[in-house]
């Protein structure tokens, strides 16, 4: 009586040799990534040409190689994968809150002022300044630069500018989101120098009228006038 060859498992079983076969022979003798990619392709290769010279289906392999090997564990790797899915959604919802919420502070603190905003207040403020340099007396000239400095204060306290003082809110703003910002310092340390020194700066109508041109350029980036 002869012994007939079981034509069920034949092809898992002749793949799963081949597999332990070749795992065993790059665990020993190739060991490096270009290698194992070698060895990856060429067993693709090999099982690609055996298919194509057998009549056995390739799905049919697939289906008894997963029963066979993982099929025990399906439950378990159901369970996994939920947990990860879970995992993975709430991660992207709360990337996409965190994202979200970066992106509304950066707005709210470095948007330019809308033009709803630009109250009566602003404008008064800066039409008395334009008054005072319209003097002829070096007081009132200091007065517009003094003031327009103030102004200047509110404006980056509105923007959103962090620091305790004016000197720190210019610190903290960057040339990429404030264009005329060595406009604000050139003109902030004119008013230091005339807070400073007083009466004892002699300053002319000229000079006066090019810091008050700063002032006014910074305010114009932000529409804040």
């Amino acid at each position: 009586m002869t012994d007939e060859k079981p034509t069920g498992g034949g092809g898992g079983d002749i793949i799963g040799s081949f597999f332990d076969t070749m795992g065993d022979f790059y665990k020993n003798q190739i060991g490096s990534p270009f290698a194992l990619l070698f060895f990856v392709v060429f067993t693709a290769f090999l099982i690609f040409l055996g298919l194509l010279l057998s009549n056995v289906s390739f799905k049919d392999i697939v289906t008894e190689f997963l029963v066979r090997h993982i099929g025990a564990y399906v439950p378990m790797i159901k369970i996994v994968l939920k947990f990860f899915c879970i995992i993975s959604i709430a991660g992207i919802i709360y990337f996409f809150l965190c994202i979200r919420e970066i992106n509304s502070n950066e707005y709210h603190k470095y948007k330019p002022l809308n033009k709803e905003e630009k109250t009566e207040n602003h404008n008064v403020q800066w039409q008395i300044i334009l008054d005072h340099m319209e003097s002829p007396s070096s007081t009132n000239w200091r007065m517009a630069i003094l003031e327009a400095d103030t102004m200047l204060d509110e404006m980056l306290k509105k923007i959103g500018a962090e620091g305790e003082t004016l000197g720190e809110r210019l610190r903290s703003m960057d040339v990429s989101e404030f264009r005329s910002l060595q406009m604000a310092w050139d003109a902030h340390k004119m008013r230091n120098t005339i807070a400073h020194e007083g009466l004892d700066y002699q300053l002319n109508k000229h000079e006066a009228q090019r810091v008050i041109s700063l002032y006014k350029q910074v305010f114009s980036e932000f529409q804040y006038i």
